[in-house]
């Protein structure tokens, strides 16, 4: 009986901590709400929220889009489209963007005039 009390806990308090998330990324009305309600359940209150500017799979498919280039290049290209993250970011997120491209056998790194090009593999 207790585990189940304890499931219920734990299912209400990850509600609250998803709605949280979700009225940082929209207006923030009722943020104080529902941080109360988390502090008067003893839930710990995240520094920071993660939050993902691009939908699924649209650094790939912009990253793609700008092949031939270098891991610059492609972190411009990301940081154009998401003006909220710093370049370090960008390019970051551009550069495991053509990792995993390349792990999955889509795209091949090479040296060319311009330094390390990525392009799409033959």
């Amino acid at each position: 009986m207790n585990h189940h009390v304890d499931m219920q806990d734990k299912t209400l308090d990850n509600a609250l901590l998803a709605l949280r998330r979700q009225i940082i990324r929209s207006n923030g009305q009722g943020l104080d709400h529902v941080e109360a309600l988390l502090t008067v359940r003893g839930v710990r209150i995240p520094r920071a929220v993660q939050v993902s500017p691009m939908s699924r799979g649209e650094c790939k498919r912009l990253v793609l889009s700008k092949l031939p280039c270098t891991t610059a290049q492609a972190g411009r290209a990301i940081a154009e489209q998401v003006p909220s993250a710093s370049y370090r970011s960008a390019y970051h997120r551009a550069y495991m963007a053509l990792r995993r491209l390349e792990d999955s056998g889509l795209v091949v790194q090479g040296f060319g005039s311009g330094g390390c090009l990525w392009r799409l593999a033959p």
